[in-house]
C-alpha cells in the first residue's frame, strides 16, 4: 500500500452534483462528499493481497459491498469463508492463508472482482487515513463509483 502523502483540504465533485441541494441538502452533501472520498481514494496503489485480505477480513465482519458478494458467489470459491470457528485468525493474527490463495487467483482470473476489490480496499484506506468510519460510506461509494467513471467529464 502506498499512501497518499497529500493533505486534502477540499472535496473536488462536478457542479451538476448540486441539482439536488434545494430538494434534499442532506443527502446531496452526502453525495458530494461520498465523491469526493472515492476520488481521493484514487490516489493509493493497493496490492493484490492487501486488498484480498481486506475483503476476507470485513466478509468475515459482514460488511463486504453487495457487488462484490455477488461476483465472489458466482465464482463458487471453495475455501473463501469457510472458517467459521476462527474467521481467518491463527492465534493473535488474521492469517487466512488458503482463503487468501484462492482469492488472489479468483482476482487474476477475473479482471472485474480484481477492480472492485481494489476499489473497496483504496476507499477503506482513504477513509481510515480521513479517520472517517466506514460502514456509513462503503456501499455508497460504490453506487458513485459508476458516477464517477460516466459522469466524470468538464462542463461544456
Amino acid at each position: 500500500m502506498e499512501a497518499a502523502k497529500t493533505k486534502i483540504k477540499y472535496v473536488q465533485f462536478p457542479l451538476f452534483m448540486m441539482q439536488g441541494i434545494n430538494a434534499n441538502k442532506v443527502d446531496t452533501f452526502q453525495q458530494i462528499l461520498t465523491y469526493g472520498i472515492y476520488r481521493f481514494s484514487k490516489q493509493y496503489k493497493v496490492s493484490k493481497i492487501d486488498a484480498g485480505r481486506q475483503v476476507i477480513y470485513e466478509n468475515y465482519r459482514g460488511k463486504l459491498p453487495k457487488d462484490i458478494i455477488k461476483r465472489i458467489n458466482a465464482l463458487n470459491l471453495k475455501l473463501f469463508g469457510n472458517d467459521g470457528d476462527y474467521n481467518g485468525f491463527t492465534d493473535d493474527s488474521f492469517d487466512p492463508v488458503e482463503e487468501l490463495d484462492e482469492l488472489i487467483q479468483a482476482m487474476n482470473d477475473n479482471e472485474i472482482l480484481l477492480q472492485l476489490c481494489s476499489e473497496f480496499y483504496s476507499v477503506h484506506l482513504a477513509l481510515k487515513s480521513l479517520k472517517r468510519q466506514t460502514d456509513n460510506f462503503i456501499n455508497l461509494s460504490y453506487k458513485l463509483s459508476e458516477l464517477v467513471k460516466n459522469q466524470d467529464k468538464p462542463l461544456k
